[in-house]
């Protein structure tokens, strides 16, 4: 009998337990499924009132299983413009946070309208940023009905908000361009307080060059009239981006470097470093190390260099303009890239010439000083074929590669010193030229009008051009020596040539020769313009 009554008596206070909490579950449901309209209502006027913009909330759901918890679908904030935007300025798919409120906590202050709801995460998956550009981003507070949740005194204090799977997109009014957008894989931010800045930190995909980039920093405060002129701060790092995205260059570039500024005057300072940098129709590959100062208008992708200083293998240059993005019918077309440089102290020749030069080596090594304007337009040709480059050079300690040419270039020297039978005793290496002049590259072609060069016992100026692909050579110029015809060889061909000295001396020259010079750099062809050497 007695373990009767103790087995009813238990049951009796299972069934007491399980009523009660069917009851407080019962009542909780209830609870729940009253504020959760209030909650949304509370969420969409705090934002309203932040943003000072028009606020949508689709669906908003309370949990009791792992505490008080909330998770939203379908967020969007429309900019409160007098033209109606195509896009929401925020759109979240879907965003869960704790609330850090019992229940009870919780409707208390939404039935009184008052007080501060904790939240210390929000986790948000799935956004889409569109800032439209400064012309339309006047945003203007909706008209509120005083009555309406908006004129409310609940306030919500969040700590941090985690980003993952998002998009950026920067509107520009600006003629001619196009959105840039940016693909977000993470985005934390933390200190989410109304006119302070926000820390940051993000990992996102840029197209150009096509890479992660690794950045931290603050933004902020928010400026709702004007998006653009936000203050931003941060380090960044880009690790083995493609270059091979911007047609006719590859290789693998590495980028540190600190910003500040605003999101339209954004003054960036760094270095990169590739060292496997490449024109891709030479396939020849030079390391190129910078380090720059430069402005970034983030929303149109426009960058003005201030100060470069890049070392492309042992030659050191500096470099300042302008890299405009440019489209055109809708689309993006590439980069138009406008640059001034100037060799800084003593280059080296072959650092240049090895990137459009032919396997194994370059044309001619030596000493390099050099100014140019470089332009590249965008376009589907080869960069071989687009790039303009206008400028003048001085070469000195010049040896050529070929030792065919090079063999030549000592015969002419110790033969216009009147030196022949030096000639199979002499290191042809010995013999260093010097040369200087104008040049222009236009569709794939070296031009040089006025090249002067010089060895010793010989001066001479030509008008040619070099064929970057193929390495092609086509020049006419003069040949002034030193030595007259009859010094410059032996026996009876030094006698007979006494005859013809007075026919080839000419301009204070001891001799002075017309020259063609075709076929190719590593297969040249010299030959003396008999026309030109008889002309009176």
């Amino acid at each position: 009998m007695g373990f009767l009554r103790r087995h009813n008596v238990l049951s009796a206070f299972i069934a007491l337990v399980l009523l009660l909490a069917s009851s407080i579950f019962f009542w909780a449901s209830r609870q729940l499924h009253r504020i959760e309209p209030m909650l949304n209502a509370r969420i969409v006027a705090a934002l309203a009132s932040r943003f000072h913009a028009r606020v949508e909330l689709d669906e908003l759901h309370l949990s009791l299983l792992r505490g008080l918890e909330a998770e939203g679908r379908g967020l969007r904030i429309w900019p409160s413009t007098d033209v109606p935007a195509a896009q929401p300025m925020i759109a979240l798919n879907r965003f869960h946070f704790h609330t850090g409120l019992h229940l009870t906590e919780l409707a208390w202050m939404l039935a009184r309208n008052q007080g501060t709801v904790l939240i210390p995460l929000i986790n948000v998956d799935g956004a889409r940023i569109d800032l439209p550009p400064h012309a339309r981003f006047i945003l203007k507070p909706p008209t509120q009905n005083p009555r309406s949740p908006a004129a409310t005194a609940l306030d919500f204090q969040i700590d941090k908000i985690n980003f993952r799977n998002a998009v950026l997109i920067l509107e520009t009014d600006k003629p001619g361009k196009l959105p840039q957008d940016y693909s977000i894989d993470t985005l934390n931010i933390n200190h989410v307080a109304p006119g302070q800045p926000m820390q940051f930190d993000a990992s996102l995909r840029i197209p150009r060059p096509d890479g992660i980039v690794k950045t931290s920093g603050s933004f902020g405060p928010w400026q709702s009239g004007d998006w653009g002129g936000s203050r931003l701060e941060g380090n960044y790092q880009l690790v083995r981006a493609n270059l091979a995205v911007f047609k006719g260059i590859a290789g693998s570039l590495d980028s540190s470097g600190h910003y500040d500024g605003t999101l339209r005057q954004l003054s960036v300072n760094g270095i990169t470093t590739t060292p496997d940098f490449r024109l891709t129709h030479f396939g020849n590959s030079e390391a190129l190390r910078t380090r720059f100062s430069a402005r970034v208008d983030a929303t149109d992708g426009d960058t003005h260099l201030e100060d470069v200083t890049a070392t492309l293998g042992r030659s050191a240059f500096k470099v300042h303009g302008d890299i405009l993005r440019v489209t055109s019918g809708g689309s993006a077309q590439g980069h138009d890239i406008l640059l001034t440089t100037a060799s800084m102290g003593t280059d080296r020749v072959e650092d240049f010439l090895t990137l459009a030069g032919s396997k194994p080596g370059t044309m001619m090594v030596g000493d390099l000083a050099f100014t140019a304007t470089f332009h590249l337009p965008p376009g589907p040709m080869p960069l071989h074929l687009r790039m303009g480059i206008d400028g003048n050079f001085q070469l000195d300690n010049a040896l050529f590669s070929n030792a065919s040419i090079q063999g030549k270039v000592c015969e002419l020297s110790l033969r216009g010193q009147g030196k022949p039978d030096a000639i199979p005793s002499t290191d042809p290496n010995s013999i260093l030229s010097t040369m200087n002049g104008d040049f222009t590259i236009q569709n794939g072609a070296l031009k040089l009008p006025n090249l002067n060069y010089q060895v010793p016992g010989a001066q001479m100026n030509f008008n040619g051009t070099y064929l970057l692909d193929g390495g092609a050579i086509q020049f006419s110029g003069t040949a002034k020596l030193d030595a007259k015809l009859s010094q410059m060889t032996t026996g009876w061909k030094s006698s007979l040539l006494k005859t013809f000295e007075g026919a080839v001396s000419r301009d204070g020259a001891g001799t002075f020769v017309p020259i063609n010079i075709d076929g190719t750099w590593k297969k040249p062809h010299f030959a003396i313009d008999f026309g030109r050497l008889l002309r009176p």
